[in-house]
């Protein structure tokens, strides 16, 4: 694992959990606080979602998709110190309650300029191969 460092890039390796653990390690400070700052300020205010349905549809929102993208959360959970539902709730509010993910993709994807494809990680962390550095 590389720290992060002024450009903010990270290069992790590992199963889709070790690499969610390593990422959540690299966040643990700001996490929590991050998630809270984005359900309140973005879909719980605009009514998008409500804190019912987030805490009821969460869980089994995230255990509907591809296991990797699965334990790769639960690797960033245990990473940060923080819950699964947490973290949950982030991916569930930011899909707007539904069963499709937007931050989560179970084909390929191609990393912006790189010519290369990959097939695992969080999209919303600009994840992209170590080639494309």
């Amino acid at each position: 694992m590389t720290a992060f460092a002024e450009n903010r890039y990270i290069s992790l390796e590992g199963s889709p959990y070790q690499v969610g653990r390593q990422l959540g390690e690299c966040l643990q400070e700001s996490l929590a606080n991050d998630i809270t700052h984005y359900l309140n300020a973005g879909p719980l205010q605009a009514g998008e979602i409500t804190s019912k349905q987030l805490s009821a549809g969460a869980l089994d929102w995230a255990h509907s998709l591809p296991q990797r993208f699965l334990d790769e959360m639960e690797g960033l959970a245990d990473g940060a110190g923080i819950p699964l539902q947490r973290v949950a709730e982030w991916g569930y509010a930011d899909s707007g309650g539904k069963q499709a993910a937007v931050l989560f993709s179970s084909e390929p994807v191609m990393a912006s300029g790189s010519g290369e494809t990959m097939t695992s990680g969080y999209l919303m962390f600009g994840a992209m191969p170590s080639s494309a550095r």
